[in-house]
């Protein structure tokens, strides 16, 4: 790796140097690592794993938490999707 991984905190969790404030809240983060999907290139599986579904268009999970939760901030958006194109 370009930049080297340590343990972090009581977990032991791994994480890349390059989060230098990360490791200060390691033992407060949540990592999946067990997402697995049928689709075999990143961009469908990007917005499977997303949306729920490979059908392009269709809301994402932040969307869902917006709407259910609502905005901390009036001036800025809560959630933005930036798409590739190509």
């Amino acid at each position: 790796p370009q930049h080297p991984f340590r343990k972090c905190g009581d977990s032991g969790i791994q994480i890349s140097t390059v989060f230098e404030h990360l490791p200060q809240v390691a033992d407060e983060l949540c990592i999946v690592r067990s997402l697995r999907t049928e689709a075999i290139n990143h961009d469908p599986a990007h917005t499977f794993m997303n949306t729920g579904t490979s059908i392009s268009g269709r809301p994402a999970i932040g969307s869902w938490l917006l709407y259910g939760l609502g905005s901390p901030s009036n001036n800025l958006p809560g959630f933005i999707v930036m798409t590739s194109t190509g």
